[in-house]
């Protein structure tokens, strides 16, 4: 009797030492947050990554929000549909972290009339109202090529509204801080200008809508999961004390990887939601190996604790081989190019070491306190299953042989791909707004280049403009482009409006007419719509941006190596 109680108390200690630790880390789910940051994916030694921060350094940052406005059944271009417009615009610079807003109302137009000329914004001496106006208003705006495509349709349905943010990296709580100043400006819109409609897209609402993504896998997707994973265990294991403690040590696997990430102050993001996820289905096989095994051994043994000790004896080879060579597995994931790739799988090994110590060192002691009813497969029906398997053995191997050659062919069909837009399902608003903004206004997926001149104010060239418009006309000619933003279109502009008897889309021919044509728009911009994003600091390069629709990765991947043999071939300086 004395040794039984020291071998019980023994396997206690193990218990414990078991138990407290997981705990410890448990604790750490409390330092968990959940990041809205895209870059992640990346990570700050990617080469591309390094580049896109090298570009908003010399240009500026991209973080945008595109309010696309469909006024209804009327259009753009009528007066309520402007006033609504207008309202929108000056909502917009009210947003928290704005540094930009461009719209059709305040858009800097070039106007050239005798020996006159400005630039100012379309409601600058208020919005047109009559039907001439209005009419005259259209033909500006879609004539504009900086507007045309990107801000409104070619037939002037829908209009878009560009803000554009500065914000930090990381920058959780001011993108939340930003959608709920755009909730109010949605709630404030729709109650003012009844029946106009709102779609919100952009970088910004992206980065909100894989935070929203995460969060609703934490609320709702792994909850379920868990109860999906239990209700399976309970089908199975048929005992309701069973299931009570493989469900605590679920969550304990679960909740200490989790915490053991949130010590080490690992970020959540969309990519790493699901390690609980794949923690309990990798669990619970070797829980419920482990659970059987007792309940069968049960049926050859007086005790409880003896049937523990035959089924630990039978299963604890193959739970260590199976859990350890899982956990390699995932480890080997630390040499993936993405980090949060890696913290999934570091996460993982985490969670799995964990299920592997409570499985042999936790769960055992528990388990002898029970009184575990026997539990046995029908003789009959394994000897039947085998006679057959063992009868037709060459069928069976040509069928398994078949199956799996079938099965490989299909890898040969996989591809890299990608579609940041349909990561999302139909549910939500992001996804929605960006449905209807590619089917009805402009593209989402951008490209940036910075045209280079190879010198300090080499832009002030006219043979550099003259590449720059070759390249800008080549981009548009190409499969998916909607639009092209190049100081090409702006220089000609420029040259028809103060250069008599310039001939439309020609260009300046001397360096000293392109210089003094730059510093005589930007002088005259109204605040808030320099031009400073289209030129960096010396005067060197330009900056230009295609607007793809409707494309993925792939295509985005292909586009920008012709793009990139182009430049090499026609401006081999950039």
């Amino acid at each position: 009797m004395s040794g039984k109680k020291k071998r019980s108390g023994h396997h206690w200690v193990w218990f414990w030492l078991a138990i407290l630790p997981t705990i410890v880390l448990a604790m750490g789910v409390v330092n968990l947050r959940v990041s809205a940051e895209t870059r992640v994916l990346a990570g700050p030694e990617n080469p591309v990554r390094l580049d896109l921060e090298a570009f908003e350094a010399r240009f500026a940052q991209n973080n945008n929000l595109l309010f696309v406005v469909d006024p209804g059944s009327t259009g753009v271009f009528t007066a309520e549909a402007l006033a609504a417009i207008d309202d929108i615009t000056d909502r917009a610079w009210r947003l928290p972290h704005v540094s930009r807003v461009d719209s059709l109302t305040n858009f800097p137009l070039i106007i050239s009339t005798n020996d006159e000329f400005g630039v100012v914004p379309l409601a600058v001496d208020g919005l047109p109202q009559t039907a001439r106006a209005l009419a005259h208003a259209q033909e500006q705006i879609l004539a504009e090529p900086w507007l045309s495509g990107l801000l409104v349709d070619q037939e002037g349905r829908y209009t878009g509204i560009n803000a554009l943010f500065i914000i930090p990296p990381e920058a959780t709580a001011e993108i939340a801080e930003i959608m709920a100043g755009v909730d109010d400006l949605l709630l404030n819109i729709e109650a003012e200008h009844p029946g106009v409609s709102i779609y919100v897209t952009g970088n910004i609402a992206l980065m909100n809508a894989f935070a929203e993504s995460a969060h609703r896998d934490i609320s709702g997707l792994i909850p379920l999961a868990f109860l999906f994973v239990a209700l399976i265990a309970l089908i199975f294991l048929r005992d309701l004390k069973l299931f009570g403690i493989l469900t605590v040590y679920l969550a304990l696997c679960c909740v200490g990887a989790m915490g053991a990430a949130g010590w080490v102050g690992h970020i959540l993001n969309p990519a790493t939601v699901a390690a609980p996820i794949i923690i309990m289905t990798l669990g619970l096989a070797s829980i419920i190996h482990l659970m059987s095994g007792v309940q069968m051994a049960r049926a050859r043994t007086d005790t409880t604790s003896e049937a523990v000790d035959i089924a630990l004896d039978e299963t604890r080879n193959a739970i260590i081989i199976t859990i350890l060579t899982t956990m390699l597995g995932f480890l080997c994931m630390n040499f993936a190019a993405s980090p949060p790739l890696r913290f999934l799988g570091n996460t993982v090994a985490v969670g799995l070491a964990i299920a592997l110590v409570l499985a042999l060192y936790a769960i055992p002691p528990v388990l002898r306190r029970l009184n575990i009813k026997p539990r046995t497969i029908p003789a009959a029906l394994l000897t039947r299953v085998f006679e057959i398997i063992d009868r037709r053995r060459a069928l069976v191997l040509l069928f398994t042989i078949g199956l799996a050659t079938f099965a490989v062919t299909g890898a040969f069909n996989i591809r890299a791909d990608d579609d940041f837009i349909r990561y999302f399902d139909k549910g939500f608003e992001y996804r929605q707004a960006s449905d209807f903004a590619e089917d009805n206004l402009t593209g989402l997926n951008l490209l940036e280049f910075a045209f280079e001149s190879g010198e300090s104010n080499g832009i002030n060239d006219p043979a550099y403009f003259a590449r720059l418009d070759n390249f800008t006309n080549w981009l548009r000619e190409q499969p998916g482009v909607e639009h092209v933003t190049s100081m090409s279109d702006k220089m000609m502009q420029l040259n028809v409006a103060l250069t008599p008897g310039a001939s439309p889309g020609s260009l300046p021919q001397s360096r000293d007419t392109i210089a003094q044509y730059l510093l005589l728009y930007e002088l005259s911009l109204p605040a808030g719509n320099d031009i400073a994003d289209r030129l960096d600091a010396d005067r060197q390069a330009t900056r230009v941006t295609v607007s793809l629709r409707h494309v993925t990765s792939a295509d985005i991947r292909e586009f920008n190596y012709r793009a990139r043999v182009w430049l090499a071939a026609n401006n081999p300086v950039s």
